[in-house]
């Protein structure tokens, strides 16, 4: 009797591990980890979620945190208010779609897919494209517009958003030592 308690002692404890962790095994699960993690600001727990084809978004949304004046606590807070619902994925081989809706009025169907076995939210520049093109055109975009939109979407990278983003604080710096050498003279 006691060697049968042992195996099934493991067996049982790695199946609730296998349960307990959070992410990877269902789309649905995945997702919710995956905008928790968002709404927190954690992109490093956020990237555990997301496919490898989405580090460079997350590396730019991290970036453009790291250099925001915004009170990243009291966003978090106005973040934390917001009721998110996910719909039911709808799943077609090695990728599903889930509907994310925010305060009961912003509905965005997400992508994700199946990588090394584990369901993983596309959160990559393509993806987020086309599903920001699909809400422009849901929002009465004219051609004209989404056609100028891809554009600027498709310059879009991290090493143009850093070099903007350098430019921007580089300028405020400039701009903040100019007036403190104003005001000394």
């Amino acid at each position: 009797m006691k060697k049968l308690i042992l195996p099934l002692l493991v067996i049982g404890m790695l199946a609730l591990a296998a349960c307990s962790g959070t992410g990877g095994g269902d789309p649905k699960s995945t997702a919710k980890s995956f905008f928790e993690a968002l709404r927190m600001m954690n992109i490093d727990e956020a990237s555990k979620y997301a496919t490898k084809d989405s580090k460079g978004m997350l590396d730019m949304m991290k970036m453009g945190m790291s250099m925001a004046p915004v009170n990243q606590d009291s966003l978090k807070k106005e973040v934390a208010k917001q009721k998110v619902e996910f719909g039911e994925p709808t799943i077609n081989g090695n990728e599903a779609t889930i509907s994310v809706t925010v305060d009961g009025k912003d509905k965005t169907d997400f992508k994700l897919k199946k990588e090394e076995g584990q369901w993983k939210v596309a959160f990559d520049k393509n993806t987020l494209m086309k599903t920001g093109m699909e809400k422009a055109k849901e929002g009465g975009a004219s051609e004209q517009e989404l056609k100028e939109a891809e554009k600027a979407l498709e310059m879009l990278n991290s090493d143009t958003l850093k070099d903007a983003m350098k430019g921007a604080a580089g300028d405020a710096l400039k701009q903040a030592g100019e007036q403190l050498q104003e005001k000394k003279q």
